[in-house]
């Protein structure tokens, strides 16, 4: 009787420990059923800024591989405004399921809420999901600029302050922060003429509604091609391969300055993480496909995707850089 009671409470035990790893099993096949449903119909990238700019152009290029490669739709939604705050906000409020996506810039997700009264804060209101690429930033000037060299134009900015005018993608974006840093560090000030986007900004040295502009190679670059703009230095490190001629402001007229841009695709808050994970891996999939790497190269963009956990300390580490900076140069939105 005893042995039979044994045998008894052995097979239930075995039976609860195979339901357990069963249950396991379903649910991790479950998981991974989810995680690999997305996307679930049309998906749309909000740009919080007007067409023709950088952030535009990456989100339409990465629309464009991410249908190639779900077989589903995805919008590039145009929302620009405040620095790009208008369209984070939409972002923001968007249904965490993955159907909705942000692409901006280091100046939406790091300047804005050190120097706009926002009513959300990136890191708790957004998910991070990846960054995408490394810009180049490059200062320019009208074609029929007097100024044929960076020396020139530095020499304006210190002499007449601002009387010199500069356009930006508007007020802290990436472009107007890098200009006001790089004019800070010349010692002067410039007027700044905010646009709502890159594109108009541009045009608006194209037309010589302000003295000189400075953006992304990627934006600018089919402008300094055709001659409309004239490139007179980059904010790198080291000379861009896209204007190898175009010399570094640390070699001619402030040793040792660098600064530049980056965009990177957020989703609301609560986003499943095995969404995000999903999402990572597609685009991670996307943007080293050969025609992805030459798409971008072309343009003067550098392909970088790392992981959620790595964009969320690069935001949160450079949110408080960006604010040291903004006292530093005496940023204000008055």
């Amino acid at each position: 009787m005893k042995a039979a009671t044994h045998r008894s409470m052995m097979l239930e035990e075995c039976m609860s420990k195979t339901l357990a790893a069963a249950t396991l099993a379903l649910l991790a096949m479950i998981g991974g059923a989810r995680a690999e449903a997305w996307p679930t119909g049309t998906v749309t990238i909000i740009v919080p800024f007007a067409p023709g700019g950088n952030t535009d152009i990456t989100g339409r290029h990465l629309a464009r591989f991410l249908e190639q490669k779900t077989g589903k739709t995805f919008l590039v939604e145009n929302r620009p405004g405040g620095g790009g705050a208008v369209g984070t906000m939409a972002a923001v409020a968007a249904k965490p399921d993955g159907q909705t996506l942000l692409l901006g810039s280091n100046g939406t997700f790091t300047v804005n809420q050190n120097l706009y009264a926002v009513p959300y804060d990136t890191l708790r209101d957004l998910s991070p999901v990846t960054q995408v690429t490394e810009n180049t930033h490059v200062v320019f000037v009208p074609s029929s600029s007097e100024f044929t060299t960076i020396q020139q134009l530095f020499e304006a900015i210190r002499s007449r302050g601002e009387d010199v005018a500069f356009s930006s993608a508007g007020i802290g974006s990436g472009t107007h922060i890098s200009t006001e840093f790089m004019v800070a560090k010349a010692g002067s000030k410039a007027l700044h003429v905010p646009y709502p986007g890159a594109g108009p900004a541009n045009i608006a040295v194209v037309s010589g509604e302000v003295d000189f502009g400075v953006d992304a190679i990627a934006s600018a670059l089919p402008l300094i091609q055709n001659g409309s703009v004239r490139p007179l230095a980059v904010q790198s490190a080291s000379r861009d391969p896209m204007l190898p001629d175009v010399p570094t402001l640390s070699e001619t007229v402030l040793p040792g300055f660098q600064t530049g841009g980056w965009l990177a695709l957020l989703a609301p808050a609560n986003t499943p993480r095995e969404t995000i994970d999903t999402i990572n891996r597609d685009l991670a999939e996307v943007i080293a496909s050969p025609e992805a790497v030459t798409t971008f190269s072309q343009q003067g963009m550098k392909v970088s995707v790392p992981g959620p956990d790595e964009l969320a300390r690069r935001i949160s580490a450079e949110t408080r850089e960006v604010k040291a900076l903004i006292d530093e140069a005496g940023i204000s939105v008055k």
